[in-house]
């Protein structure tokens, strides 16, 4: 079995998860109505917190999907 579309795939759903994850977090941080205006803590809440940490689990999930891809990838050079 090839491993270069499983990589590929990999590679793309975790960068697309990081990058949903963190845009998602922004929109809502930008929703919020806060004297003062939003800043990095807001970000940091609603990043790791607001629905119950749907943005940190995604980005999580993202990053171990790239990690995943790379071992997958260097696994394939060895042999």
């Amino acid at each position: 079995m090839k491993k270069k579309p499983i990589v590929i795939t990999l590679l793309i759903v975790g960068i697309a998860l990081v990058c949903l994850s963190l845009i998602l977090a922004v929109v809502a941080t930008a929703n919020k109505d806060i004297i003062g205006g939003a800043d990095w803590p807001t970000f940091t809440y609603v990043f790791f917190y607001e629905n119950r940490g749907m943005y940190s689990t995604l980005a999580c999930c993202g990053v171990i999907s790239v990690i995943v891809a790379a071992v997958v990838g260097v696994r394939k050079k060895k042999r």
